[in-house]
């Protein structure tokens, strides 16, 4: 049953996962004085289609399944059968939530990396 409940809500999490970062504000905050927002929304648009190549779904779910076995043989080390389903599980779930933080992290870096390229003064 742990199991089930375990890959579900990996499923869940990375099923809430958008990589559609171009509609998205706060990723990269630019000086605006003398700039083209409109050629800027284009620049910005062309940016995060680059970061799409940084799979969050598969991310999420391959640090999610990597965290829950790792944590199921310390589970099993400390507390047995029982302790590997309850360090294992809670493991998995902080591991996938590990992975889709640092996957959306390297995708604002790129994003944000592409616009300094393209001229841009990016403050964050």
């Amino acid at each position: 049953m742990n199991k089930v409940v375990v890959f579900l809500s990996m499923f869940f999490l990375a099923s809430c996962v958008s990589n559609d970062l171009s509609e998205r504000n706060g990723i990269a905050i630019i000086d605006t004085r003398g700039v083209d927002m409109d050629v800027y929304k284009n620049d910005l648009i062309e940016c995060a289609s680059f970061s799409e190549n940084i799979d969050v779904t598969e991310r999420t779910i391959e640090e999610g399944a990597l965290s829950g076995v790792t944590g199921a043989a310390v589970g099993a080390i400390i507390g047995g059968k029982e302790g590997a389903k309850k360090i294992g599980g809670s493991a998995g779930i902080l591991g996938a939530v590990e992975g889709n933080i640092e996957a959306r992290y390297e995708q604002s870096k790129i994003i944000k990396n592409c616009l300094r390229g393209r001229g841009y003064k990016v403050l964050n």
